[in-house]
Parts: C-alpha cells; structure tokens; sequence
C-alpha cells in the first residue's frame, strides 16, 4: 500500500490545512497561520501518495540564526499527523497508518534533531517506539507520556446538566461569583501583564519568551480562531483572564491568569465556565484544558469534571 511514497517540504497552506482538517489528530496549533505567526520559522515536511499530502510534521527553526528549536512554549500538539484513512475498518486504519510511519520516520530523522508532540487523539507510537529498534545506535526516539484533561461535551443534555456533574466546590464557587460580569476582551497587554503577576506571585518564572504569547494571542483573535475573556467586578477590576483556541473538533484553554487580589471572589471559575459553556454553545465535542502535569493545577482542571488524556512527546537527537 505504501510503495511510491515521496516525501518533501510542504509550501502550500491549502494542501497543509486541507491535511489538518482531515486528519483525526489534526488540530488549531497546527494550522498553517498560527504556524507562521509563531515567532520561530517553521518548516512543514511532507508524505506524498500520488501527489497527494496523507501526512505532515512541522520543524521549527530560530529565525536569526537558523539553529533548531524544541517544543515551542505554550503551544500543544504540534506534532505528526496522518491523514483519515478512507476504509471504516480498525484494522485497514492502523495497519496503513503504521506503514506510512514507518516510511515517513526515516525521512524526518534526516533533519534530526526531530521533537514534537502528539495529540491524545493520537494513539499507536509505536512506529516512534521502534524506528531502529534492531541498531539503536543508529539513534531512537525518546517517547515521555504526558497528561490532559478533556470535558466531552457530547455527554451532556444542556449547560446545567454539565454543571451538575462537577465537582461542589466549583459549584459553590460559581454561585459564589454571581456579581462578577464576564465579557469578551481584545486587550492583549492586559493578559500578558496579568499572566506575569500570576506567575510572579507564585514565585516561578514565566516560562515562554513575550512574544510567543503575543504572537499567537494577536494572530488568533484577527483571524476568528482564538477568544479573549475577561471577568470583572462590578467595579470594574479586573480579576481574571482566559484565552483559548477553538477548531472544528475542540476549544483548547491555553492559558489564563488571576489578580492575587481577587482569589476569593470565585472568579476565575466563573469565567472557565463562561469558556466552557461557549464551547457548548458553538456545537464542539471537546474542552481541552491543555494539561494536567502539574499536582494542583492538574486538580482544579480535573474538578470540571473532565477525562484524562495521554499524550506524547517525542524526540531524536543528532
């Protein structure tokens, strides 16, 4: 089935995200204008059959010097993705899959250093596992799991159906924040200020470079992919920020910030709610809070009643 495969840099945003709407593991932060607006130069690579893109994977390069880059902060699932297979058998879509990996993994070790990270809607590594499973020290790839938290939002009847099924204490918390008024923002500065006194307060670095949040944040809400939320008091103060992604499959929260100030008030968890419920309203199966690797944070996502997931990182060095 794979015999005539060729393989090459994609240049033609139509043919990459036509791939990226028709592959199960396709999602926003592989669209191709969120990927050019990213301050690092990507390099989409290719699997061709018969002239047409049945896979992809992005490179990312410094862009001064030209020096590969690793996972770019921030950012999730910007990995390799296969195109659907057309049978509906399980078994015709693994064993296709499978082969167009084990061809397409040679091709990408060839600009190694090669890293990324696979969607949890991605689910056989091994091809990753065992691309030079008989001569290791022609090098193989570190696979790490990694863990999210997903609301399906195909299981509930109505918003309120979903709230019920929470954990109480956000249910108390929402109650709690009834004078709190959420509204859509376009104030970028707001949140990456705020971003930075959230993380200053906990007394940790911020861990991406300014303009990655910028760059995405800005290009995301032009183009009609991307939402700002804000949640106010009646006073008008600030007190918490969220900005999330959406495709045809997902909403993804990418990251949020609370004034110190203003814990107490509840919030923060009114405005996930707000986020949550848009996602509802716009028809999306999923709610993606974009990890849970960390002990706290990890719990406050999983409270909103959502799934893990598994995902993976991966990487081939020189």
């Amino acid at each position: 089935m794979t015999s005539g495969l060729t393989f090459g840099e994609v240049s033609s945003a139509d043919l990459w995200n036509d791939l990226n709407r028709h592959a199960p593991a396709g999602n926003v932060f592989l669209r191709w204008d969120l990927l050019q607006a990213l301050p690092v130069r990507a390099v989409c690579h290719g699997c061709f059959e018969e002239g047409r893109l049945i896979a992809g994977c992005p490179f990312f390069y410094n862009r001064d010097d030209g020096s590969p880059e690793g996972i770019n902060p921030f950012m999730m699932y910007q990995g390799l993705i296969i195109r659907d297979a057309e049978s509906g058998t399980h078994h015709h879509a693994i064993t296709r899959n499978f082969e167009i990996l084990t061809e397409f993994l040679p091709y990408l070790a060839g600009f190694r250093p090669v890293a990324g990270m696979q969607s949890w809607r991605h689910r056989d590594m091994r091809p990753f596992l065992w691309h030079n499973y008989h001569a290791p020290e022609k090098g193989m790839f570190v696979v790490k799991p990694k863990y999210t938290a997903v609301i399906d939002l195909t299981e509930y009847a109505s918003f309120g159906d979903y709230v019920a099924s929470t954990r109480s204490i956000r249910q108390r918390e929402l109650k709690k924040a009834r004078a709190i008024r959420i509204k859509n923002s376009a104030d970028v500065q707001a949140l990456v200020t705020l971003h930075d006194l959230t993380y200053g307060r906990q007394g940790k670095d911020v861990a991406d470079p300014l303009d990655f949040r910028r760059a995405v944040v800005t290009d995301a809400l032009e183009k009609g992919y991307g939402a700002l939320w804000e949640a106010n008091t009646e006073a008008g103060e600030r007190v918490s920020m969220i900005f999330t992604l959406a495709d045809e499959q997902s909403a993804y929260y990418l990251f949020g910030a609370n004034h110190p100030d203003y814990r107490s008030t509840g919030g923060s968890t009114k405005l996930m709610f707000a986020c949550i419920e848009q996602a509802m309203e716009q028809g999306l199966a999923a709610f993606d809070f974009c990890g849970v690797n960390s002990p706290n944070r990890g719990d406050y996502k999983i409270s909103f009643n959502a799934q893990l997931k598994e995902y993976c990182t991966f990487r081939l060095d020189g």
